[in-house]
């Protein structure tokens, strides 16, 4: 039963990690439509991860273990050889799409810092942070916003 699990729960990762890659495409290319359904598509994928882990979880507990690193540990020391390969499979790709999470965490917030100061150029504001002189003033005159000039 076990084994079952851990495939179901390879097959959502493999299909995650697919998603996330998709993802980092569609950030560096600003597809903004391509990113917000990949944004539900990983809420399901996400779900339904969740929901193999709280039956690899009871499955566990059933057999005396805990579903925590220890536990797991614990139980893949007697468990078939199979069981543990699989299990090392789930993680290698689980840190994979960690991984690849937080490229695309990096290239959303660097494309919302391009959006920002796109704006403060639009608005007329300084680009750069002020920056202030022995007086108090910034050394930055006041722009127009582009729309005016």
């Amino acid at each position: 039963m076990l084994l079952s699990i851990l495939g179901e729960e390879f097959a959502a990762m493999t299909r995650l990690r697919e998603i996330l890659e998709t993802e980092s495409d569609a950030l560096e290319r600003l597809q903004v439509e391509a990113l917000l359904s990949l944004a539900d598509a990983k809420q399901a994928l996400i779900q339904s991860l969740e929901a193999s882990g709280e039956r690899r979880a009871a499955l566990l507990a059933g057999l005396g273990y805990g579903a925590d690193p220890v536990g797991m540990d614990r139980y893949l020391s007697i468990a078939p050889a199979e069981v543990a390969a699989a299990w090392r499979v789930l993680v290698d790709e689980t840190t994979r799409c960690e991984a690849l999470n937080r490229r695309n965490g990096a290239l959303n917030n660097s494309g919302q810092r391009q959006v920002r100061r796109l704006l403060r150029v639009l608005r007329g504001e300084p680009v750069e942070p002020a920056t202030y002189d022995r007086k108090g003033d910034s050394g930055i005159g006041g722009g127009q916003p582009l729309a005016k000039v």
